[in-house]
């Protein structure tokens, strides 16, 4: 007969058997726009962690323009509560990314898989309207022609601005553009690419845990994916290649597919309608890739995101052949498997992911190449439905979404090749869009970055002309008659998952001497909860525990400056 240990045998006899830690909320809440860029981040966990196990290593913050985040961690609220506090803010309007690792425990047990999620930092106003501006070559002295298409705006030298590192196809190379602190780029130094052929697709990480920023490109047309890693100086101190299990790599995208803290890489390989996954070491270097089946004809275009709320960024895939965009939900264990698809009206060569209706729930938008629109795609958790079709340019090739604005919802960039222009649209929050401008360059519009390039903490549009290989840089102008609307006195933002199964909390930021009312109604106007009704300096979170119906409410804030601010809840 076995008996348990003494140890094991208290555990049993008192019900107390460790469990594995699992995380209970983020603040900011997943797919937020509007998140402070000097806001702290927090990780609420359902139960006591093991100190020892929390560490730069195991929860890591990257933003994707910013690059990795430096700031103090702290476990507060009886060790069931990680702080990060960052040393100096975000980038305005970038992607920030928290991902926790399987080296956090709790009683010595680890959480089941990683956990990942995403946010956007807040983007100011100064207008939404726009002009082509001055452009700068990106080919060298008596150069021909060099085809530069994408480009990624991270900070390469860690001075707090947004540099931009240009793939060009056909030398096969990629050139750095340093930022000079107030939005201008003079002088590029030039990154041989070896084995690399019509490089294009390329996406910023910390392969090696240096805190400098590294870059993966894809090879359009060979099975090569290209790793360039950073020193932190602005350069690229080695390259290397690693063959996929495909050919022609048209899409790019990093996450932390298996939860072990390091950063992992796929790729859409359109020749071979497959894709490849590369499961990092840690170190800068990748374990042989493994295939990945999306089911479509043609896997061009390639975005991430946490499709259906579990932590775990997912995959999405648009099949050029096929016409048609695939949803591949991710395990925590470096699986993938095919959820849902839906088909598109135009031929996908681009995604670009956020959340678009406000629903909590990822979203993409779709560059529809030879049909001239951009498609908007909608998720629903894990199923997928066709929202609207675009009109745009003439060959669409790109999609980059951003708060241009700063009203808090993600409005949209198309580019468009053979008519050589850019068409800017204005997301209403709730899944549509409205045309809003044509930029027209002499040249092609073969992509653009939105990134704040002066610093002045609104988004700018940056802009790849793959003809004459330059770099447009589109400037905000006023329209006469208005002035730039300044940042309301007060305002409130929802700081918890939407849909939403438990308590529903709201950030609210007042300045000094502000008074405002806040109120939950459904959709009758019905007034079903008070927030808060009275002085409201500074910024608190306000907790809304009623036990609600599911359905659709409203979060409405009234103030005494007469700022107004809503924000739509769904219950489950």
């Amino acid at each position: 007969m076995r008996f348990l240990s003494p140890v094991l045998a208290v555990l049993f006899a008192s019900g107390a058997m460790a469990q594995a830690p699992q995380v209970a909320s983020l603040s900011p809440s997943p797919g937020l726009v509007v998140a402070e860029r000097d806001a702290d981040i927090v990780v609420t966990f359902d139960r006591a962690l093991d100190a020892a196990t929390i560490s730069e290593a195991s929860v890591r913050v990257f933003g994707r323009w910013s690059g990795v985040a430096r700031g103090t961690l702290q476990l507060e609220n009886g060790r069931r509560r990680v702080r990060f506090s960052p040393s100096r803010p975000f980038m305005a309007g970038e992607t920030v990314t928290v991902s926790v690792s399987r080296e956090v425990t709790s009683g010595g047990v680890a959480l089941a898989s990683g956990f990942e999620a995403q946010f956007w930092t807040r983007a100011g106003y100064r207008s939404d309207t726009y002009a082509v501006g001055e452009w700068i070559d990106i080919r060298q002295p008596g150069e021909g022609s060099i085809i530069s298409y994408g480009a990624y705006a991270g900070d390469l030298d860690g001075d707090g601005d947004s540099d931009l590192a240009v793939p060009n196809e056909l030398p096969a190379d990629v050139r750095v553009f340093l930022n000079d602190g107030s939005g201008g780029y003079g002088e590029f130094t030039v990154h041989a690419l070896p084995n690399g052929n019509w490089p294009s697709p390329s996406e910023g990480a910390d392969l090696d845990h240096d805190g400098a920023i590294d870059l993966v490109v894809g090879n359009g047309n060979n099975d090569m994916l290209s790793v360039l890693m950073g020193d932190g100086e602005g350069a690229f101190s080695s390259v290397a290649s690693y063959p996929t299990t495909g050919n022609a790599v048209r899409g790019i995208a990093v996450v932390d597919a298996d939860g072990d803290g390091h950063d992992d890489v796929v790729t859409t390989n359109r020749d071979t309608h497959n894709m490849s996954l590369f499961m990092g070491r840690g170190d800068g270097t990748f374990s042989a890739p493994v295939t990945l089946d999306p089911g479509g004809r043609g896997a061009t275009a390639l975005a991430s995101g946490d499709a259906n709320g579990d932590g775990i960024l997912d995959l999405f895939v648009g099949a050029i052949n096929s016409r048609e965009v695939i949803l591949m939900l991710g395990d925590g264990a470096g699986g993938f498997t095919v959820a849902d698809r839906v088909t598109t009206s135009g031929a996908p060569w681009m995604l670009a992911a956020g959340d678009l209706d406000g629903d909590g729930d990822v979203d993409v938008v779709s560059a529809g190449s030879y049909d001239d629109v951009v498609d908007v795609v909608l998720s629903d958790g894990a199923t997928l439905r066709a929202g609207a079709s675009l009109p745009s340019g003439t060959f669409t090739i790109a999609v980059d979404l951003g708060d241009l604005d700063g009203d808090g919802d993600l409005d949209l960039v198309s580019s468009n090749y053979n008519s050589g222009d850019f068409v800017v649209y204005a997301g209403d929050g709730a899944g549509g869009f409205t045309e809003r401008q044509r930029l027209a360059i002499d040249g092609a519009g073969s992509c653009a970055v939105l990134h704040d390039r002066d610093g002045d903490g609104v988004l700018d549009i940056t802009a790849i002309d793959e003809i004459n290989d330059r770099l447009y840089f589109v400037q905000h102008v006023s329209t006469p008659g208005t002035e730039p609307e300044p940042e309301a006195a007060v305002r409130i933002a929802l700081a918890s998952a939407n849909p939403a199964s438990g308590d529903v909390r709201v950030r609210l930021q007042a300045e000094a001497g502000r008074s405002a009312r806040v109120t939950v109604s459904d959709v009758l106007g019905r007034e079903v909860a008070v927030l808060h009704d009275g002085p409201a300096s500074g910024e608190r979170t306000l907790t809304w525990r009623a036990d609600a119906a599911p359905g659709l409410y409203l979060v409405r804030m009234e103030a005494s400056s007469g700022d107004s601010g809503l924000v739509r809840v769904v219950r489950l």
